[in-house]
């Protein structure tokens, strides 16, 4: 006789289970997903900036503040495994050029989304983070900046096209360069096994 897999003791808060299609999850059952989104390097490429730094075998984007075409831009679409109405969590991460003393650097992401059959907007949401490098701070020190994109307006299908620049601070700007070495989407999951 074959074996059978008891769920009886699964806490209902955590969603239910369908085995002929994805399993929904619900309350404390929902996970966060990291999507690696697609760099448009053929702007890169065009333009010959932001240029592209190695330290060791890392790579990435170095951007200097306020530099026309020191920019990059990404494309997703929103995946079918999104809860649906939480907000996303764009994020990066990037390295000081140089050692830095209470300094600031700024980044500002700029979204839009739209969906099969409608008019592609000409115009774009921007989204600002200063970050602090702190007191004393290494060259190549890594820092992690998030921006939140809203969720509302958005749904599962829709293409999303961010860019990433840097722009002035908030405070002394940083005398050297930022390098960007990473770009994801964060977003709430509430589907496990459901399609892309």
């Amino acid at each position: 006789m074959a074996a059978r897999t008891q769920f009886a003791n699964i806490p209902q808060e955590f969603g239910r289970a369908n085995f002929h299609g994805p399993v929904t999850l619900s309350g404390a059952g929902k996970t966060k997903l990291e999507l690696r989104l697609d760099l448009d390097q053929s702007s890169v490429t065009a333009h010959g900036s932001p240029t592209i730094v190695y330290r060791g075998i890392v790579y990435g984007y170095s951007m200097p503040v306020n530099v026309t075409d020191d920019e990059l831009f990404f494309v997703t679409d929103i995946p079918r495994r999104w809860d649906g109405t939480s907000n996303f969590t764009f994020h990066i991460h990037c390295y000081l050029a140089v050692a830095e003393t209470n300094a600031f650097f700024k980044f500002e992401v700029a979204y839009v989304s739209f969906a099969d059959g409608e008019v592609v907007p000409d115009t774009s949401t921007p989204v600002e983070t200063n970050t602090a490098t702190g007191t004393s701070t290494a060259q190549y020190t890594m820092f992690d900046v998030d921006f939140t994109v809203p969720g509302a307006g958005v749904a599962w299908g829709d293409e999303l096209d961010i860019r990433l620049q840097r722009v002035e601070a908030t405070g002394q700007e940083c005398s050297g360069d930022i390098v960007v070495t990473h770009a994801g989407l964060v977003f709430v999951r509430d589907k496990l096994g459901a399609p892309v």
